[in-house]
């Protein structure tokens, strides 16, 4: 293989191990295994000095985490501080339990801590969130309401980081995520899939499958687009509710329980959608605001963080234009923060299309998506001689 194969299969290889760590519990050497030299070597059939000199290459370009325990283990810098929100500050660790504890830490403070508006426009909707997940004795079912790319998503997984935070949820609880709009043309296969079936139940199904609702046994149900749900679904699910007793299908002899706490997502009046019955068992409905409810000063904060989240993944500095940031910050996205990431992750790709300066990113108004020139009106000088102040994000954070 050559050099560059062999560093590209490092890097996956790395990226997929670093994903499956359960970051809650200790370590075993089996789990770690293929993070060492000797390991990679056998399996890239070279030596274990070259894979060293390899992983020296990758730890010097900031790519690669280096343990330095015997053995040593490698980590990919990528994996880790996109899965915990942070930015590591050392490229070597002398212990596994140091590293450990600094993504630890981290994580511990961004359950809401760091969603922008949460002491402002959003400070009602942490406030009913954290209430809901400590309601004795597993929380009440919440249902979270609000046009699409408002965020739902991310505020039931921060209420789950708040409940292991505040070990309301163990340690080793899960976070289950169902897209009921996936099931919305096969109802059957929805039940089959959240109170799960025995093996024989219907053609297909070779063996027993526990379901979603006990996968996530102790911890939290996210069911998004809610509203995409047959009404005789919605019926088993507040039947569920009532007690925690369910039945497989295929299974009428056995009743099973389950504790977890039901987190509800839907864009649409859930008067007009759901059950009467259903909504009688979500005591807590809380609205999300669009983007454009939410201010100026936070929509300033939400870009420059897009910004800053592309910045890294490229491990670049990114400087904007001051007539291309007014343009993103005050275009209208009726996809709402989905929306700004996706235009801001487009902005950052035509700019390194264009851009060939080695750690710098530059966006211009050339680079900006066409919708976001076309109902600005930019017209084609200042795109061709977009000569404006650049801003660093630094500056920006200034004035956010």
């Amino acid at each position: 293989m050559s050099d560059n194969t062999i560093r590209q299969g490092i890097l996956e290889l790395l990226e997929r191990e670093c994903s499956i760590l359960d970051f809650d519990n200790l370590w075993s050497s089996e789990e770690l295994e293929a993070l060492t030299a000797t390991w990679l070597s056998d399996h890239f059939q070279c030596s274990r000095n070259l894979i060293s000199h390899y992983m020296s290459e990758l730890q010097q370009k900031g790519q690669i985490i280096k343990i330095n325990t015997r053995p040593v283990y490698f980590f990919l810098r990528k994996s880790l501080e996109e899965r915990f929100s942070v930015q590591l500050q050392s490229d070597i660790y002398e212990t596994l339990e140091e590293m450990r504890n600094e993504l630890k830490a981290a994580d511990k403070k961004h359950a809401f801590m760091n969603l922008i508006g949460a002491q402002d426009s959003l400070s009602y909707v942490v406030e009913q969130c954290k209430a809901a997940v400590s309601y004795p004795d597993h929380g009440l079912p919440i249902l979270l309401q609000g046009p699409t790319g408002t965020g739902k998503s991310l505020i039931a997984q921060l209420m789950f980081q708040y409940g292991k935070d505040t070990h309301i949820l163990s340690a080793d609880s899960r976070f289950v995520t169902v897209n009921c709009s996936e099931y919305a043309n096969n109802p059957e296969l929805i039940t089959a899939n959240l109170f799960g079936y025995k093996k024989g139940a219907f053609t297909g199904a070779e063996c027993d499958n526990v379901g979603m609702i006990k996968a996530a046994e102790g911890g939290v149900l996210f069911l998004d687009e809610v509203h995409c749900l047959r009404p005789e679904c919605q019926e088993k699910l507040f039947l569920f509710m009532d007690n925690g007793n369910y039945r497989m299908l295929g299974d009428n002899e056995h009743q099973y329980h389950s504790t977890v706490l039901l987190v509800f997502a839907t864009t649409e009046d859930p008067e007009t959608v759901l059950l009467k019955t259903l909504l009688r068992r979500i005591p807590v409905r809380i609205e999300i605001p669009s983007l454009e409810d939410r201010g100026i000063k936070e929509k300033t904060s939400i870009l420059v963080e897009a910004l800053d989240i592309e910045a890294k993944k490229m491990r670049r500095n990114i400087t904007i234009s001051n007539t291309a940031f007014n343009a993103l910050l005050n275009a209208r996205y009726t996809g709402n923060v989905g929306e700004l990431f996706n235009v801001v992750q487009a902005t950052c790709m035509n700019s390194l299309f264009h851009n060939k300066k080695e750690g710098v990113l530059e966006i211009h108004t050339l680079n900006l998506p066409g919708k976001i020139i076309s109902n600005h009106h930019i017209d084609r000088n200042s795109i061709l001689f977009d000569t404006h102040q650049m801003l660093s994000l630094d500056q920006l954070e200034q004035h956010a």
